[in-house]
């Protein structure tokens, strides 16, 4: 450092010109400093969760996310927009993914692998627990009207994935 003041001042500027250089170097790297503290979260903290929610993606590399935030336990909570098979975008969805990949979108479901048993009860559990509260509903709206709403697998299936979002996401994201 001393050499390069040294070499500074043997270029022949006046005492004025010279530490005006200098606030100017002092200027530049404490921009630079607040650039990288300012995005530090996302260069360095969601990228890696940023690829485990995108690994299914039609197109994984147009994704875009906003509201990002790490919750206790190593989760991450935020919105996903990502392109559909005609390459348009559809729209900001929620996800929450924990480091080692397990995880939920909203309107999609569970995200992860599904090879590890613990994590194949726990998923099975919550479908089940989420089935109740659907049954229970039903009940409560026959109780109301006196009509029984029949449900399709499908939209058993789609009802089941949301409640288990929900309350995931109550438990982790929400605060």
């Amino acid at each position: 450092m001393y050499d390069f003041l040294k070499l500074l001042r043997g270029i022949r500027m006046g005492r004025a010109t010279f530490w005006g250089a200098i606030g100017f170097a002092v200027c530049g790297v404490l921009a630079g400093a607040l650039v990288v503290h300012s995005k530090y979260d996302d260069w360095f903290v969601f990228p890696p969760y940023r690829k485990l929610v995108s690994v299914g993606l039609l197109d994984p590399l147009s994704a875009q996310f906003r509201g990002e935030k790490i919750v206790p336990g190593d989760w991450a909570c935020g919105e996903l927009n990502a392109k559909n098979g005609s390459g348009g975008y559809v729209g900001f969805k929620r996800y929450l993914i924990s480091k080692d990949g397990y995880g939920y979108l909203e309107d999609h479901g569970r995200l992860g692998d599904d090879d590890n048993f613990d994590r194949n009860n726990e998923r099975v559990t919550e479908e089940l627990d989420a089935e109740i509260k659907i049954n229970e509903n039903t009940i409560e709206t026959y109780k109301i009207t006196g009509k029984i709403i029949k449900l399709s697998k499908s939209e058993l299936r789609e009802s089941i994935r949301s409640l288990v979002f929900e309350r995931r996401w109550k438990e982790k994201c929400s605060s």
